[in-house]
């Protein structure tokens, strides 16, 4: 697998796409590099004001390829340079302010084919063009491809990495103490030779559940084997969300399915609706995946800029969107790669086509896009994120 985006069914845009980065990143005078360049003077996100959402029956931006998969394709390129997040140069422990905290797990695309690859942790209420609380990154990371981030209820972060090569064997997930969470720090423990791992979760007890090529594994706390391993119709899973019940929900581009607590082998889901079988189901590339305390059922679509929701118990031909999320304006939802709800019904939103992060109560769904509050600007060192987790 080549070492750029794991987009599995999308034609490769990626000599252009390059060479308006790496003409961008020479433009603001930008050294490019694997771990982290430094940019002198970053330009701010190109941002679209927020509008008035419009709920749509079907796309309002259609797809210029068929839909993602992480091999070999690079999205579209934001029309402005996406800043470059410099990590401090220490490894000296920190101690982040209490309460709940945003973290991103920034890709990184900085030009050319090279990454620059951090993980940005912003307070829950951040909003505008604000400065992050940390910047992990950095060589001692080992962050090469970052995927999804996770926190356990110890304040641990764990970060789903396909390696710099890309190879079925060369993904790993590294695991950062709640101290070792800013600047250039080295990871407490690795899980590696991991498949493309993609999301991860935690359910109730504390077991940690990543998502591979092939399966689901389950780790049991401070474990780096598995415990089980949960395989489905799904193949190449991106998604992974546990909500309070302990019921796992797996999106692998164009197929949802939801597993009861505990399930083990070749579990059959609860839950199941996937295109082309059930055409109404609205998914069109679902990188990310989220429920909220009511089990409705929220969706990613990348290539479309949505994000459709489904009501509680959705499965097969019943699983049609009762309501899709879309802005307009492409401000506050834009090629969304990584979504979360937390334990108050707050959906976050980390976009990737403009590297901004979105969020308001699920009960503003309607209004997403005029209620919602957005990270945006130089200032916050998004730089093309995927996962997002909120503790």
């Amino acid at each position: 697998m080549p070492p750029l985006l794991r987009f599995r069914h999308r034609s490769v845009a990626l000599v252009a796409f390059s060479l308006a980065s790496a003409l961008s990143a020479c433009n603001n005078g930008a050294t490019v590099g694997p771990y982290p360049a430094v940019t002198p003077t970053p330009t701010p996100v190109a941002t679209s004001p927020v509008g008035t959402p419009t709920i749509i029956s079907g796309p309002t931006k259609g797809p210029s390829t068929p839909s993602p998969s992480p091999v070999g394709q690079t999205p579209s390129p934001t029309p402005s340079p996406t800043p470059v997040a410099t990590a401090a140069p220490t490894t000296a422990s920190t101690t982040l302010p209490a309460g709940a905290k945003i973290y991103v797990a920034n890709h990184g695309k900085a030009g050319g084919t090279s990454y620059n690859p951090s993980v940005t942790i912003y307070s829950a209420t951040a909003s505008g063009n604000v400065a992050p609380l940390a910047i992990l990154s950095g060589a001692n990371t080992n962050e090469a491809q970052v995927q999804f981030p996770a926190v356990d209820t110890s304040g641990d972060l764990f970060v789903s990495d396909q390696g710099a090569s890309g190879g079925s064997t060369a993904g790993f997930v590294s695991e950062f103490l709640p101290t070792k969470l800013s600047g250039n720090q080295y990871p407490t423990s690795t899980i590696s030779g991991l498949d493309n791992p993609e999301g991860i979760a935690f359910d109730s007890s504390g077991d940690m559940y990543v998502a591979t090529e092939l399966a689901i594994n389950v780790y049991p706390p401070g474990s780096t084997s598995p415990m089980r391993t949960i395989t489905g119709e799904f193949s190449s899973p991106y998604g992974l969300f546990v909500d309070a019940k302990n019921n796992i929900y797996v999106t692998a581009s164009d197929i949802v399915e939801v597993f009861a607590p505990g399930a083990t082998g070749a579990a059959t889901p609860t839950q199941e609706f996937d295109t082309p079988d059930d055409m109404l189901d609205g998914l069109n590339s679902c990188l990310s995946i989220a429920a909220d305390s009511t089990g409705k059922i929220y969706c990613a679509n990348f290539n479309t800029s949505t994000i459709v929701i489904y009501p509680a118990g959705a499965t097969g031909a019943t699983a049609v969107p009762t309501t899709t999320i879309t802005d307009p304006t492409l401000g506050a939802v834009d090629e969304p790669f990584g979504i979360f709800i937390d334990a108050n019904d707050i959906l976050y939103v980390a976009n990737y086509g403009n590297s901004t992060v979105a969020y308001t109560s699920t009960s503003n769904a309607l209004t997403f896009a005029a209620s919602a509050s957005v990270i945006k600007g130089s200032a916050t060192f998004l730089n093309y994120p995927y996962g997002i987790y909120v503790r």
